[in-house]
């Protein structure tokens, strides 16, 4: 998995920019993210499944 541009981790739902919605932002304190259904968030839900972390989307 390479770097991108449109994935933020993140600690805190504070850091979170809603003036930004191509990112998503991957909370490892709830394990939350920001479904914004981008290809980078795609690409990097299925890096981590079967068994490297879990997320669910946020509910706005």
């Amino acid at each position: 998995m390479g770097k991108s541009d449109n994935i933020r981790i993140i600690r805190s739902s504070e850091e979170v920019d809603i003036n930004n919605v191509n990112i998503s932002y991957f909370n490892v304190t709830d394990r939350t993210y920001t479904k914004t259904g981008n290809d980078d968030e795609v690409s990097f839900m299925k890096f981590l499944l079967p068994d490297k972390a879990k997320f669910v989307p946020l509910n706005d």
